[in-house]
């Protein structure tokens, strides 16, 4: 499993063998945790290493991680409903890119909507590091569909996450975004008073 880390941290691809590797003995062990990370682990590598990038292959390695986590785990059932939201946010990002039709990009976007709204509800109160990220996830979103003030929303509570936890950079980027958004924002209007309000 370290190993795997290792070389995914390097993007290099081999990172899925050595992932595979571990996934059998874990199952050789019926080490039910360990292979349940080695499943998250996977997904990151077929959502993050470009040479072998695989939205498909991520979600059905997430959704396995997932399966596995003891159904009293919140918090790991959590950090793998999240994962599953971004591979539908990925899948969002590029279906706007590509200009595919209005509904396939809304569906994605519902279905990151979903699953990152689910991880917030699974988190414990005290998982304060876990739930700025996600928050900001959803910032991102509904900044995307232009759902202005429910970014705003999510980002100020991202915001002040990130400062609870002493995370000062973070905090400071999601403030930035808040800022960018209302500036892009404001350029779409066609009313004075209105374009005024937003800068």
């Amino acid at each position: 499993l370290t190993f795997g880390q290792i070389l995914m941290e390097q993007g290099n691809p081999d990172c899925v063998a050595a992932y595979e590797e571990t996934i059998r003995y874990t199952q050789r062990i019926q080490d039910t945790a360990a292979e349940a990370t080695a499943h998250y682990n996977l997904g990151h590598a077929y959502k993050d290493i470009p040479a072998i990038r695989n939205l498909d292959a991520a979600e059905a390695a997430y959704q396995r991680s997932l399966d596995l986590r003891a159904p009293n785990d919140l918090l790991k059932r959590a950090v793998s409903i999240k994962q599953i939201g971004m591979v539908h946010h990925e899948r969002f990002n590029e279906s706007q890119q590509r200009g595919e039709p209005a509904e396939t990009v809304l569906k994605h976007a519902q279905a990151a909507e979903h699953h990152y709204h689910q991880s917030l509800a699974l988190r414990p109160s005290t998982d304060i590091t876990g739930v700025g990220p996600t928050h900001n996830q959803l910032g991102n979103l509904y900044d995307a569909v232009g759902q202005t003030e429910r970014a705003r929303e999510h980002y100020e509570k991202a915001a002040q996450y990130f400062e609870q936890t002493g995370n000062r950079y973070h905090a400071g980027q999601v403030r930035f975004n808040i800022a960018a958004m209302y500036l892009d924002a404001a350029k779409l209007e066609s009313t004075p008073a209105r374009q005024r309000d937003l800068l």
